[in-house]
């Protein structure tokens, strides 16, 4: 029966995503804005010059921005060693999927110098074998956070809001999000940040991968999965940014363009030092691979 309810509803999705022009209950403005279509990811991606802007962006604006090259032989390593659970990644059976969540984690390590004695939280986790895979890998202790979990801290498992980590000050020697990051909404972005500021041992680091850079600020809204999902996400607080629809099946992700990533973010943090790494060579890994830019906060 669920895999008929999940036909039924990928059915339904289908034709209202392609029939939204015409389709009343969506709405074609929010606070009297226009929206446009398309994801702004996919533009970037298809126009070199876009991201070359952006380092260059981030040069002038004192922002430290390093190229980095992910090992492919490493990662055909990585990717042979791990046994993934079948349904992952979300149930999707894409393979492209897979590879490209498989290949953010395979760069976390290469970011974290985890031990025995290291204490990792993987935030918006949802059903990601990350957190296993850490303590089998490197015998760290690590977490699962997401707000999908029980509310509080059960086992390895935490519930509830990232901006409010049932642990200690200064007890986390590592902070990932594997496309998570940009699914904070209103003010979490900068809460979390906060948040990880306080929890991260000094010289620990939250690493975000991908980092959305986009050349203009920009909020994306899936309208078919929010209609069906009875949902409507507020973007009063990002009242700067082009609204863009699009099928991510995802209720709402935020792209940076360098001006809102300076003064949204980093002018709030206190002792977070950033370094944004751009991945020159993540097409040579799959042709759908997407891992652009990386951000690396480190607890000063």
């Amino acid at each position: 029966m669920k895999g008929i309810a999940r036909l039924l509803y990928d059915a339904i999705y289908i034709f209202l995503q392609r029939t939204w022009t015409i389709n009343p209950l969506i709405a074609k403005r929010r606070n009297n804005r226009k929206i446009f279509w398309g994801h702004v990811r996919i533009e970037q991606e298809t126009n070199p010059y876009l991201n070359k802007e952006i380092v260059r962006q981030l040069g002038n604006n004192q922002i430290a921005c390093f190229s980095y090259y992910i090992d492919i032989n490493g990662f055909k390593k990585y990717f042979a060693e791990v046994k993934y659970p079948m349904n992952y990644y979300g149930d999707s059976n894409l393979k492209e999927e897979f590879i490209e969540k498989s290949l953010e984690h395979f760069v976390s390590f290469d970011f974290l110098n985890l031990t025995t004695e290291s204490i990792l939280v993987d935030v918006g986790a949802g059903n990601s074998p990350f957190y296993k895979i850490v303590q089998e890998r490197s015998g760290s202790k690590a977490y699962r956070q997401d707000k999908l979990f029980a509310n509080g801290l059960n086992g390895n498992t935490i519930g509830g809001s990232a901006t409010k980590l049932p642990l200690p000050d200064a007890s986390v020697n590592a902070i990932t999000l594997h496309c998570a990051f940009e699914h904070f909404e209103n003010k979490e972005d900068i809460e979390f940040l906060a948040e990880a500021e306080r929890v991260l041992k000094p010289g620990a680091k939250c690493v975000v991968l991908p980092f959305y850079l986009a050349s203009e600020y920009t909020v994306h809204l899936d309208p078919v999965k929010n209609l069906l999902n009875f949902s409507n996400p507020n973007v009063l607080s990002d009242s700067s940014a082009v609204l863009r629809y699009c099928d991510s099946r995802q209720r709402f992700s935020r792209h940076y363009d360098v001006k809102t990533f300076k003064e949204r973010l980093i002018n709030q943090m206190k002792n977070l030092d950033t370094k944004i790494f751009f991945v020159e060579n993540f097409k040579d890994v799959h042709r759908d691979c997407y891992l652009r830019f990386i951000a690396v906060f480190t607890k000063i």
